[in-house]
């Protein structure tokens, strides 16, 4: 094994000759390409917590900033559905819908990196309405105790008996 650290920028054919006991020898070829080293953007990496929910979700967006070479400027999120924030982490709540949330970083250079996480936003799931009444049947005048069930009352604003009678 052999290892070459060509220091400037360079392109060509190497050609590698070995050399082995009673004149016995074996050249290989390949091409090389060495680039100019230099200054390189930095390094954005977007995580979210959840990605994935029923509407209204509140997100967590974390950044990090991995700089190479110059010194990280800024940092900025953009949520995707026409909101943004500065900063490495932000809170962002999203409606309905897909969205890719994108992480910025910028370095004093002005050079950038970015990385982006998709969100995926259902709607809220309707709530179960339950419904009974006792007795089902009988003579009138019927007296009837009715009783209503619900699987999320968090989102109720208003509860409405109508007997179609003209009552409520």
């Amino acid at each position: 094994r052999m290892v070459a650290k060509p220091s400037t920028p360079a392109y060509g054919r190497l050609s590698v000759t070995l050399g082995g006991i009673g004149g016995n020898s074996r050249t290989a070829l390949c091409y090389l390409v060495v680039r100019r080293s230099g200054p390189r953007p930095p390094v954005a990496i977007a995580e979210a917590s959840p990605t994935s929910g029923e509407a209204p979700l509140e997100v967590t967006l974390t950044g990090t900033a991995i700089p190479l070479g110059a010194q990280v400027a800024s940092t900025r999120w953009e949520f995707g559905d026409g909101g943004s924030a500065a900063g490495s982490t932000a809170q962002h709540t999203y409606a309905s819908g897909t969205f890719w949330a994108r992480f910025t970083v910028t370095d004093d250079a002005g050079r950038t990196g970015a990385d982006s996480v998709p969100i995926v936003v259902v709607p809220q799931a309707a709530p179960v309405l339950s419904l009974s009444a006792v007795p089902v049947s009988g003579y009138a005048p019927l007296q009837v105790a009715f009783a209503a069930g619900i699987s999320d009352a968090s989102s109720i604003v208003q509860r409405t008996w109508r007997f179609g009678d003209g009552d409520s």
